[in-house]
């Protein structure tokens, strides 16, 4: 029953995907800070993860009203940290490069990074290092190509390898690990010529489901071992 009610949950959330992608573009992005930044405030990274939500809004490649399993996050490097000292109040210098990366946030496959240069200045390294990403502009034309090449990138391996994908999926329908070939189903682009074998491979998998849970539920019942499902094939 937990099964069931897994899958039914997931399958929700794929079809609220679908019907989002179907409103922006092709590949939806999330933006994650994946791990905290050494030497940045709390309130400065949640700046930094807005600014990255409105590079991805720009692009057209999701938001933050749903998950995806794509993920773009960002590290940053600190090139120089210097103090210039005026004699009334010391100013901090910091340049930095800021590196965005997009990956597939289940199985980490890199789609791309791109390294922008980054200042910051004010009366106390703090507050210099926290001016980093204030006046970072989200509207970064090498940003915004970055993403775009990413969604690219995503579109043609799923295009090109879509059998692969599925027969992914098959090993996990055959190892009773639904949830996670649903999950692995939803990475599958709306735009790619082969999507309707996902969809289609859905509704193979909650009959799987069903078959499971029915087998289980009548050899619970007889105090006999439990029967495995006979392996689905959802490569046409």
């Amino acid at each position: 029953m937990k099964t069931k009610i897994m899958l039914i949950a997931l399958a929700a959330i794929f079809t609220s995907n679908t019907l989002f992608a179907q409103q922006q573009g092709c590949v939806n992005f999330s933006a994650s800070l994946y791990h905290k930044i050494d030497g940045i405030s709390e309130k400065s990274q949640k700046t930094l993860l807005l600014k990255i939500e409105q590079l991805i809004a720009r692009a057209n490649a999701g938001s933050t009203t749903l998950e995806s399993i794509f993920i773009i996050y960002p590290e940053l490097n600190i090139v120089s940290n210097e103090v210039i000292d005026n004699g009334v109040v010391p100013l901090y210098l910091v340049d930095a490069e800021l590196s965005l990366f997009a990956i597939n946030g289940k199985d980490k496959s890199n789609y791309g990074v791109v390294t922008l240069p980054i200042k910051g200045a004010g009366n106390t390294q703090q507050k210099a290092f926290d001016n980093l990403f204030t006046k970072f502009n989200a509207y970064n034309p090498a940003a915004n190509k970055f993403i775009k090449n990413a969604t690219t990138k995503i579109e043609d391996y799923y295009s090109n390898n879509m059998p692969t994908v599925l027969r992914k999926v098959e090993t996990l329908i055959a190892g009773n690990k639904y949830d996670e070939a649903l999950l692995f189903l939803e990475s599958i682009p709306i735009c790619v010529p082969a999507y309707e074998q996902s969809s289609a491979a859905i509704q193979s998998l909650y009959k799987v489901v069903e078959e499971h849970n029915n087998t289980v539920k009548a050899d619970s019942t007889n105090n006999v071992s439990v029967t495995p499902v006979t392996p689905v094939t959802i490569i046409k």
